[in-house]
């Protein structure tokens, strides 16, 4: 390679760079000495021209609608460069290519502008010999390759002048090397593909023209009658011909005299000389399949190629798949699938299109199914060819991408949720458009909009008679008072009331969960195994939603868990239940998930896109003295039985509830939604004296109606929850220290509090606040960094009201108001 001076080099290479930008076209940054770039990602970055600066570089640029329908035409043979200007004139002036150490200029590249470019027609487009026969069949004829030619119109990149490579630099027909890109004329795709394909004919005929001069009379003749045959003008034929004669150095310029008998002669039915018979004379009857593609002929009868498409009358309605109407093609289809009244399940849902499938659940809508439904549901589909004819075809995935990219943009119904039963305001199936719901059931709801109380009261009656044998234990400090008149009073003469409230809760958000905003997680709890958690769940599940039970996996692993609930809610399904769980509960995801009615994640592999699904759906879990983690204690509702036996699966009873449940499916899904319907339509009393709960304003109906009817409040058992749980515990121990020692708004040392309320402090206390703390480190013994780390591990928190905070004098300091449950945990403990 010659030298050059490198920083006058990249100096260029940036100023032909700065053309670019000012061109919009997207530049590619390639190795010195070299013609294709090295970065993965040349594709989609556009580099500025400062870039350049860095080099030496040579310097590319994308073609295609990347850069303003920039078509690269790429000539691959002598014959193709020295017949270029005679089917393209207009783009002389844009000719570059090699300039070689012996003075020889190789113009191999034209270009030129189309602004036309079809979506499928965005690639190479290579007029070559491709298949074993053809190639076999030009080895003893003058073409260097089996390529003749490219029309390069994107997918791809082209290398610019001043690049190097090898001993070669690029050069500019008549500016050299250094000058800017010279003006660009535009042509219609279809007319560069058109010229294309003569030009690549005319390098076949021009690399087999006979050389001596015996022979080339008849070799123009049937050459005239192939270019007759390819619908030629005989006058264009003429000119063809004798061009060619003269780059074969033909001394003649009659040959193509032929061109008007043998027209005369087709045109009176006479038999002429016709593609077949002049590549049959040539020897390259190989060739035919791709010559025919070329000049745009049809397939030859008989040929187990495809056939030439029929040329059709396009109708308004159809669909068209390429060139530059595509936002008419993305209104028509999303008009076809909306016409057709959604059959077939295709839904807007966040920036998704999903559908549902046979076993009613959410997926997500893929290309090919839905450019198959598309063609199901009778849409038209055509395209146009290379030489401007229309032809029906079928839709593909690629066509409907864009409908699918902009899902969010069209007027698809929005669905939230999948449910197998009326709603608190809607009776008919289908979709409803207030929440968003696609009502899948087929049995006719026999319960009035505004049922009255004594109707909610007989329904509850028959969900207690169904969980009766279920031995709720009863929460600590609560009383045991005798229940109302009604079937509990027949099983237990003591009303254990919050644990079955919850119970009752699960069965009762079940059955109108798609009309929640929000709604805590329920969990089954028992001390041994077989003591009927999982038939509870079960039962929630036989509400909740037809068909079998289907069983979630959670794990030990908070990002594998994340996961798998952000697929199940993405399936739509009301119903979500884990069973017989070992593994703590916990987890971020879930936490934001149970109190928000959407939730959002990014789509794996992508970091640009993220998916949005619905939360509306009930989350359950069982397990043996499962454990709740504390960022979920606010939200989640326990209930615990327990038989008091070491074995409770041998147990019996009159009737197994699952399966009266099952049986009767319909009966008890009517009585939980006249429960909820009936409170709805008394105007919803004693809702706003509930306890706030925080997190879930919607499920607070649940609650209410079932203190309406004389149960117990299922929120009182998360006080419960909260004593059980080991690291809620340990920051209630510190708090009521602080609480029990200093108070509030006195600061104190650590050194201060040992000394001012140790052993010797209030006797009235089960525990002195430094023994409490003691308590809570791992050798029992006072060490004022343990403490200090302790206290840290809580700082600026806040716990029933009170906040604990460091000032900048490393004192502790407690301040604000304690919550009645702060009292009460301290007389609980």
């Amino acid at each position: 390679m010659s030298k050059i001076d490198i920083r006058d080099f990249a100096r260029e290479v940036e100023n032909v760079a700065q053309d670019f930008a000012a061109r919009e076209w997207k530049t590619v940054v390639i190795p010195f000495g070299e013609k294709a770039p090295k970065s993965p990602s040349w594709q989609t970055t556009n580099p500025k021209p400062e870039v350049f600066l860095k080099g030496p570089f040579n310097i590319g640029v994308q073609l295609g609608p990347k850069s303003g329908g920039l078509v690269d035409l790429d000539l691959d043979c002598p014959q193709a460069i020295a017949l270029v200007d005679m089917f393209f004139p207009e783009l002389r002036d844009t000719a570059f290519g090699r300039l070689k150490p012996d003075g020889t200029h190789v113009l191999g590249h034209r270009l030129v502008i189309c602004d036309d470019i079809p979506d499928a027609s965005t690639k190479q487009h290579a007029f070559a010999f491709k298949t074993p026969e053809a190639q076999a069949a030009i080895a003893t004829i003058g073409l260097t390759k089996t390529v003749v030619l490219e029309v390069r119109a994107g997918k791809c990149q082209t290398v610019f002048p001043p690049s190097r490579y090898g001993d070669d630099v690029l050069w500019w027909r008549h500016r050299g090397a250094t000058s800017l890109v010279p003006d660009i004329p535009a042509l219609p795709f279809a007319e560069v593909l058109r010229r294309a394909g003569l030009l690549a004919f005319a390098s076949l005929v021009l690399a087999v023209y006979p050389r001596e001069s015996g022979g080339r009379d008849d070799f123009c003749l049937q050459l005239a009658g192939a270019l007759i045959h390819s619908g030629m003008e005989p006058d264009k034929a003429e000119k063809f011909i004798n061009r060619l004669a003269r780059l074969a150095e033909d001394d003649t310029d009659k040959r193509g005299e032929k061109a008007h008998r043998t027209k005369e002669k087709a045109d009176a039915g006479e038999p002429t000389t016709t593609l077949s018979t002049f590549l049959a004379h040539v020897g390259l009857e190989a060739c035919e399949k791709e010559i025919r593609k070329w000049l745009g002929m049809p397939a030859k009868t008989g040929d187990k190629t495809k056939r030439h498409r029929p040329i059709i009358e396009v109708q308004e309605n159809w669909i068209k798949l390429d060139g530059d109407c595509k936002v008419r093609r993305l209104v028509q289809m999303a008009e076809l699938l909306l016409a057709n009244d959604n059959e077939g399940g295709v839904y807007g849902r966040g920036r998704d299109l999903v559908r549902v499938t046979s076993d009613n659940s959410l997926l997500l809508v893929t290309p090919h199914w839905l450019a198959h439904r598309l063609q199901e549901l009778g849409g038209t589909f055509y395209r146009t060819d290379q030489y401007g004819n229309d032809y029906r075809t079928d839709c593909n995935a690629e066509a409907v991408l864009p409908l699918i990219d902009t899902a969010d943009q069209r007027p698809f119904r929005r669905v939230t949720g999948l449910v197998f039963m009326p709603t608190l305001t809607r009776n008919e199936p289908g979709w409803d458009p207030d929440t968003g719901l696609l009502l899948l059931f087929k049995d006719t709801c026999q319960v009035p909009l505004a049922p009255t109380r004594e109707a909610a009261v007989a329904s509850l009656d028959a969900l207690l008679d169904l969980i009766a044998f279920f031995p709720f234990t009863r929460l600590e400090r609560e009383p045991e008072q005798h229940p109302l008149p009604g079937p509990a009073a027949r099983h237990d003469t003591r009303l254990k009331r919050a644990n079955r409230s919850v119970a009752l809760s699960g069965l009762l958000s079940c059955a109108i969960r798609g009309d929640l905003d929000d709604c805590p997680i329920h969990v089954s709890d028992a001390p041994a195994w077989g003591s009927g958690k999982t038939i509870l769940l079960h039962m929630w599940h036989a509400i909740a939603e037809d068909g079998v039970f289907r069983t979630a996996t959670w794990t030990g692993r908070e990002e594998e868990n994340a996961k798998n609930l952000f697929t199940l809610y993405g399936q739509g399904r009301p119903y979500i239940g884990f069973d017989d769980v070992e593994d703590r509960i916990r987890g971020k995801q879930l936490a934001r998930a149970v109190t928000s009615p959407m939730l959002e994640s990014r789509v794996l592999g992508h970091n640009d896109k993220s998916r949005t699904v619905s939360t509306r759906a009930f989350v359950a879990f069982s397990g043996t003295n499962i454990e709740v983690s504390e960022d979920l204690i606010r939200r989640t509702v326990v209930t615990r039985f327990d038989h008091g036996v070491e074995d409770p699966d041998g147990l019996k009873f009159p009737f197994h509830p699952l399966k009266q449940l099952q049986a009767d499916r319909q009966t008890y899904r009517e009585h939980c939604l006249t429960i909820l319907r009936a409170y709805k339509a008394a105007g919803m009393p004693g809702y706003a004296d509930l306890k706030c709960d925080g997190s879930f304003p919607s499920w607070r109906m649940v609650r209410g109606a079932l203190v309406w009817l004389g149960q117990a409040d299922p929120w009182d058992v998360v006080e419960v929850t909260r004593k059980t749980d080991a690291n809620l515990y340990r920051k209630a121990q510190v708090f009521i220290a602080m609480w029990q020692g200093p108070g509030t708004d006195n600061p104190v040392s650590v050194t201060a509090f040992k000394r001012n309320y140790g052993v010797d402090g209030d006797v009235t206390l089960r525990l002195s606040p430094v023994r409490r703390l003691e308590q809570l480190l791992n050798d029992k013994t006072w060490n004022d960094t343990a403490v200090g780390m302790l206290l840290g591990k809580y700082r600026d928190q806040v716990f029933c009201g009170l906040k604990l905070s460091r000032q900048s004098d490393n004192r502790w300091v407690l301040r604000g108001t304690p919550e009645d449950g702060f009292q009460t945990l301290m007389e609980i403990e």
